[in-house]
């Protein structure tokens, strides 16, 4: 097993480098603050998606604010599609719209969740402060000693 520095270094450690984990890299590297990014996937532009995740995400106005201070929001836009409500269908075959906001304003927004991880990544790879791990599963955190644990997503080895 591999672990990172301990607490009280300059670092930050993130264990997923899926959109959260990648926004949060971006927004402190713009801060100045160094990161270390653990994935236990593969780097998703060089593979195919995983299996089971879901195909398209929403996005709501503080999930694009927040893409907006980390100036990653340009490179989705294209990408979305504009979702004003749902319609619900009863069982007398009735319909109703219902908007997903008080004001014609409030909508949504839908992207693949694949499509906003590898723009995440992508924007994250030109920060040198970003430092990417791929195929390191987080196994544990020690608490005492303040270090992540970690083993390669690769070897084969024992899972603790």
């Amino acid at each position: 097993m591999t672990s990172p520095s301990a607490a009280g270094s300059d670092v930050v450690t993130i264990a997923g480098a899926g959109p959260v984990g990648t926004l949060l890299a971006i927004l402190l590297a713009r801060r100045g603050r160094r990161v270390q990014l653990f994935e236990r996937r593969p780097d998703p532009r060089l593979s195919s998606p995983e299996r089971g995740r879901s195909i398209n995400l929403a996005l709501a106005a503080r999930g694009l604010k927040a893409l907006e201070r980390a100036d990653t929001l340009a490179r989705i836009i294209p990408e979305m599609v504009m979702m004003e409500g749902r319609q619900l269908h009863a069982i007398d075959g009735t319909q109703t719209f219902m908007p997903y906001g008080s004001r014609d304003a409030e909508v949504i927004y839908s992207i693949s969740r694949a499509h906003l991880n590898n723009a995440l990544i992508e924007a994250a790879a030109s920060y040198p402060e970003i430092e990417f791990s791929f195929d390191m599963r987080c196994t544990g955190f020690d608490v005492p000693s303040s270090r992540l644990l970690l083993q390669d997503a690769g070897a084969a080895a024992d899972w603790r």
